[in-house]
């Protein structure tokens, strides 16, 4: 059975009113824009013992190469490709038959990846036995012809193992805008066939004109998917990004592998908990207010005040690690409440009121652009 059997828009409002698509999938039908759990996110909700399913019906293994030497060591060092192949087979056969599940090495920038890299994670994905097949870009720097190249290599290769995968050829968003805007063009050349296409993060306010050249393609039947997410641009700026890109034509979003584990103050109040009504990221005491109860309805938090999810979170071990815990909660929390944010967004966008929206949360309002507010003069 096809993974991916169908990509439709099915409502896209102009100018960059964002856009909702239907994936018809061997899981069932995925309705976006929506959010798409990683194996980040799991981890952290084995770590705090918290049972209650998600219901994504896209689920994302990521892992981090610090460089070209980790992947080479796939095809160069003997058990390392065994290792890798038994611990994302293990990730997927959790998720087999209710989320469609894909996968995104998350390469550090700059790095070059020749054939031989490539093959190898395209062979890791295919007897893992995940569902969407990445294609990495060989670089974010490489010339159209070898992306192409590429691609079509690539492509041709995973039919041949089996039909019924569909592939995800990726590129970053952090490159040259005429290179994206070359590759970008060449891969929805394929749409019809070429179902899904992966975009690697990079921040809306660095890498705009790339935004802008992707919401040019927002009439295309393929399923944008942006991977290697940061929750925010800086902690002086604690902006919903990933909620951003929707209007751009990003259908689906999920987050990278953290550089670093959580450091710095070891107060977990300095922690950031994703708040739906501004759409940005408090601390988790400031977000909790003089009430102390944590603000949000998702099966975690609900009728939880923050004192209680701290004495819940001290009891599962090591009080020097109760900040580690209380940022996993947070995780999981985000998981809830960002997919439940992006439903709706989602009726906005249907409304015709993406942009109203927008106005209404303070982490996304500088993500508006001057068309915005000649389009408020407009209906005022």
């Amino acid at each position: 059975m096809k993974r991916i059997s169908k990509v439709r828009v099915e409502h896209r409002d102009e100018p960059r009113g964002g856009r909702i698509v239907r994936i018809a999938t061997s899981v069932g039908t995925v309705e976006t824009p929506t959010r798409a759990p990683t194996s980040t996110e799991l981890n952290a909700k084995v770590n705090i013992h918290f049972e209650e399913p998600w219901d994504n019906l896209v689920f994302e293994v990521a892992s981090r190469f610090l460089d070209v030497a980790q992947v080479q060591a796939l095809h160069q060092k003997n058990g390392a490709y065994a290792t890798k192949r038994r611990a994302l087979a293990a990730q997927v056969d959790k998720f087999r038959g209710y989320a469609l599940t894909k996968y995104f090495p998350q390469l550090a920038l700059g790095t070059t990846l020749d054939a031989r890299d490539v093959r190898t994670l395209l062979d890791l994905q295919v007897e893992a036995g995940f569902d969407v097949i990445s294609i990495p870009e060989p670089s974010s720097s490489c010339t159209l012809k070898r992306f192409e190249e590429n691609l079509d290599r690539s492509w041709s290769y995973i039919s041949a193992q089996d039909g019924d995968l569909a592939v995800m050829p990726y590129a970053s968003m952090s490159q040259d805008p005429a290179a994206f805007k070359a590759k970008l063009t060449a891969l929805v050349e394929h749409e019809g066939d070429l179902r899904a296409i992966g975009l690697h993060f990079a921040s809306p306010l660095t890498f705009r004109p790339n935004y802008l050249t992707l919401s040019e393609f927002g009439d295309r039947d393929v399923w944008f998917h942006s991977s290697g997410g940061r929750r925010y641009p800086s902690p002086r700026q604690p902006l919903a990004q990933l909620h951003a890109i929707q209007r751009f034509g990003v259908d689906s979003v999920s987050l990278g592998v953290p550089q670093a584990p959580v450091r710095g103050d070891p107060d977990w109040r300095y922690v950031r908990y994703f708040d739906r009504g501004t759409v940005t990221y408090p601390r988790i005491q400031e977000a909790c207010g003089r009430e102390a109860s944590l603000p949000c309805g998702c099966p975690l938090c609900r009728h939880r005040k923050l004192d209680d999810l701290v004495s819940h979170m001290r009891s599962l071990g090591n009080q020097d690690e109760l900040v580690l815990r209380i940022n996993d909660a947070a995780r999981v929390h985000e998981v809830y409440a960002s997919t439940a944010e992006f439903e709706d967004a989602r009726r906005a966008i249907r409304e015709g009121r993406l942009v109203r929206y927008f106005r209404r949360k303070a982490g996304l309002k500088p993500f508006l652009m001057p068309e915005d507010n000649q389009a408020r003069l407009v209906l005022e």
